[in-house]
This record gives structure tokens, sequence and C-alpha cells, in this order.
């Protein structure tokens, strides 16, 4: 008799933490650590990784260049690749991009199904540039 074991999509706590009860490290539920997961990767800069120098988007360079039609097209494009290659469980329903000169920061809000319940999520991330360097 076969029995099937349903997967799970847990990861670990950031902060590494214990468990009061158990004394094992805390473990994300499946939301959570695709949610970590995501925002990770498109923080990521080139290069950043070792032995995986094509992980990332770059966005961070890439504030400083003139905001245009061009260069949303290309952090977007970004945004879809690494997502598609490195994470496996969802499937990027929609990308929008709001740069706001006056402050100087980019707002991403992104949209994704989980793909094994079809269910969909948003995360929204903030670069800043600062006005200071």
């Amino acid at each position: 008799m076969f029995t099937k074991k349903s997967k799970s999509n847990a990861d670990f706590s950031l902060s590494m933490s214990k468990n009061p009860l158990t004394g094992d490290i805390i473990t994300l539920n499946r939301y959570t650590a695709i949610k970590r997961s995501v925002v990770n990767l498109i923080k990521t800069n080139f290069h950043e990784r070792f032995y995986k120098p094509d992980l990332g988007t770059d966005i961070y360079k890439k504030l400083f260049e003139s905001y245009t039609v061009v260069l949303e097209s290309q952090i977007k494009e970004s945004i879809k690749d690494v997502l598609n290659k490195y994470e496996p469980r969802i499937k990027v329903k929609d990308i929008q991009l709001f740069f706001d000169d006056y402050e100087n920061n980019l707002n991403i809000d992104l949209e994704y199904e989980i793909l094994n319940n079809f269910e969909t999520d948003r995360v929204s991330m903030v670069f800043v540039l600062p006005r200071e360097r």
C-alpha cells in the first residue's frame, strides 16, 4: 500500500530563535516562507551569492539611473527572470512599479499565484535611494 506524503513549503526563521516548547528552531508556514523567499530574491544583487552570480535583480544599482519606461521594463523583466528561475513554487501574475521623484524611492507591488493550491498573494517592497551619501 502506498501513502502519499504532502510536500510542505516551510522554511527556517531568519532570527534563528528557538521554539520555547520544543527547543527547535522556529519554522515559517508555507505562505510566509514563500513571501520571504520572493523578497530575498528580489533584494539580492548580482554576484552577492557565492557560486550563483546570476541570482538577483540589481535593483539597488538601477536606482541611480534616470527612471524611464525602458528602465521600468528592465526591472520588471529582471524580477520575472529571477523568480521564474529560483522560485518554482509561484507564478508571477502582475508587477506594478511606482517611482516617487520627491522621496527618491521605488515601490514594487508584486502579485503571484502559489502553484499547488492556486491561491494568490501580494508582496510590496520599497527601495529607497538616500539623498546623502
